[in-house]
Protein backbone atom coordinates (compact mmCIF):
# COMPACT_ATOMS: atom_id res chain seq x y z
CA UNK A 1 0.00 0.00 0.00
CA UNK A 2 2.86 2.44 0.77
CA UNK A 3 4.43 1.87 -2.65
CA UNK A 4 1.10 2.60 -4.39
CA UNK A 5 0.73 5.91 -2.51
CA UNK A 6 4.27 6.98 -3.46
CA UNK A 7 3.67 6.17 -7.12
CA UNK A 8 0.35 8.04 -7.05
CA UNK A 9 1.96 11.12 -5.44
CA UNK A 10 4.81 11.11 -7.98
CA UNK A 11 2.36 10.76 -10.85
CA UNK A 12 0.23 13.64 -9.55
CA UNK A 13 3.34 15.83 -9.12
CA UNK A 14 4.44 15.09 -12.70
CA UNK A 15 0.99 15.95 -14.09
CA UNK A 16 0.90 19.17 -12.05
CA UNK A 17 4.38 20.20 -13.25
CA UNK A 18 3.46 19.60 -16.90
CA UNK A 19 0.18 21.48 -16.53
CA UNK A 20 1.78 24.53 -14.93
CA UNK A 21 4.64 24.80 -17.42
CA UNK A 22 2.55 24.25 -20.54
CA UNK A 23 0.66 27.56 -20.27
CA UNK A 24 3.71 29.81 -20.23
CA UNK A 25 4.74 31.69 -23.38
CA UNK A 26 8.45 31.42 -24.04
CA UNK A 27 10.75 33.97 -25.64
CA UNK A 28 11.10 33.58 -29.39
CA UNK A 29 13.56 36.44 -29.88
CA UNK A 30 16.46 35.36 -27.66
CA UNK A 31 18.30 38.26 -26.01
CA UNK A 32 16.00 40.84 -27.65
CA UNK A 33 12.97 39.96 -25.52
CA UNK A 34 12.73 41.88 -22.27
CA UNK A 35 12.57 45.37 -20.85
CA UNK A 36 15.20 47.81 -22.07
CA UNK A 37 16.05 51.17 -20.53
CA UNK A 38 17.07 53.91 -22.96
CA UNK A 39 20.42 55.25 -21.76
CA UNK A 40 21.10 57.73 -24.56
CA UNK A 41 19.71 58.91 -27.88
CA UNK A 42 21.89 60.65 -30.44
CA UNK A 43 19.81 62.29 -33.14
CA UNK A 44 21.00 62.71 -36.73
CA UNK A 45 21.70 66.42 -36.12
CA UNK A 46 24.23 65.52 -33.39
CA UNK A 47 21.99 66.31 -30.41
CA UNK A 48 22.45 63.81 -27.56
CA UNK A 49 19.87 63.27 -24.81
CA UNK A 50 19.93 60.98 -21.79
CA UNK A 51 16.25 60.38 -21.08
CA UNK A 52 15.06 59.34 -17.65
CA UNK A 53 12.57 56.52 -17.08
CA UNK A 54 12.22 55.73 -20.79
CA UNK A 55 11.80 52.06 -21.69
CA UNK A 56 11.27 49.67 -24.57
CA UNK A 57 9.50 46.45 -23.57
CA UNK A 58 9.91 43.88 -26.35
CA UNK A 59 8.28 40.45 -26.26
CA UNK A 60 7.16 37.96 -28.90
CA UNK A 61 5.67 40.09 -31.73
CA UNK A 62 4.73 43.19 -29.70
CA UNK A 63 6.37 46.16 -28.03
CA UNK A 64 5.41 48.69 -25.38
CA UNK A 65 7.08 52.06 -25.00
CA UNK A 66 6.89 53.43 -21.47
CA UNK A 67 7.60 56.75 -19.78
CA UNK A 68 5.92 58.31 -16.76
CA UNK A 69 2.39 59.15 -17.85
CA UNK A 70 2.82 57.75 -21.36
CA UNK A 71 2.54 54.24 -22.84
CA UNK A 72 2.45 53.27 -26.48
CA UNK A 73 1.90 49.76 -27.83
CA UNK A 74 2.52 48.30 -31.23
CA UNK A 75 3.74 45.41 -33.33
CA UNK A 76 7.31 44.42 -34.05
CA UNK A 77 9.09 42.32 -36.62
CA UNK A 78 12.54 41.00 -35.70
CA UNK A 79 14.54 39.46 -38.52
CA UNK A 80 18.31 39.09 -38.57
CA UNK A 81 19.80 42.42 -37.57
CA UNK A 82 16.67 44.48 -38.19
CA UNK A 83 13.92 45.49 -35.79
CA UNK A 84 10.81 47.03 -37.35
CA UNK A 85 8.41 48.78 -34.97
CA UNK A 86 4.88 49.75 -36.03
CA UNK A 87 2.83 51.96 -33.70
CA UNK A 88 -0.53 52.40 -35.49
CA UNK A 89 -2.22 54.30 -32.65
CA UNK A 90 0.47 56.90 -32.06
CA UNK A 91 1.70 59.99 -33.86
CA UNK A 92 5.27 60.64 -34.93
CA UNK A 93 5.64 63.42 -32.33
CA UNK A 94 4.50 61.06 -29.54
CA UNK A 95 7.25 58.61 -30.53
CA UNK A 96 10.07 61.17 -30.52
CA UNK A 97 11.10 60.61 -26.85
CA UNK A 98 12.01 57.02 -27.85
CA UNK A 99 14.20 58.08 -30.77
CA UNK A 100 11.55 57.46 -33.42
CA UNK A 101 10.23 59.99 -35.95
CA UNK A 102 7.61 57.89 -37.70
CA UNK A 103 4.86 55.43 -36.76
CA UNK A 104 6.82 52.76 -38.65
CA UNK A 105 10.53 52.73 -37.82
CA UNK A 106 13.17 50.22 -38.83
CA UNK A 107 16.24 49.97 -36.62
CA UNK A 108 19.49 48.22 -37.44
CA UNK A 109 20.70 46.23 -34.46
CA UNK A 110 24.37 47.08 -34.20
CA UNK A 111 24.93 45.22 -30.92
CA UNK A 112 22.74 42.83 -28.94
CA UNK A 113 23.84 40.99 -25.81
CA UNK A 114 21.94 39.78 -22.78
CA UNK A 115 22.56 43.15 -21.10
CA UNK A 116 23.13 45.81 -23.79
CA UNK A 117 21.72 46.80 -27.14
CA UNK A 118 22.60 49.46 -29.72
CA UNK A 119 19.98 50.46 -32.30
CA UNK A 120 20.38 52.78 -35.26
CA UNK A 121 17.93 54.27 -37.74
CA UNK A 122 18.26 57.10 -40.23
CA UNK A 123 16.91 59.36 -37.46
CA UNK A 124 18.72 58.32 -34.27
CA UNK A 125 21.32 56.12 -32.56
CA UNK A 126 20.12 54.51 -29.31
CA UNK A 127 22.05 52.90 -26.46
CA UNK A 128 19.95 50.65 -24.20
CA UNK A 129 20.55 48.37 -21.25
CA UNK A 130 18.44 45.47 -20.09
CA UNK A 131 16.40 46.52 -17.08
Amino acid sequence: MKMTNKILILLMAAVFALTVSSCRKRSINGDLDGMWQVMSIEYADGTVVNPESTYYCLFLHTFNLQRPGNRIAGNMIYEGDELKLEAPYATASELNPWGMNNTVTTFRILRLTSGNMTLESDYAHLELRKF
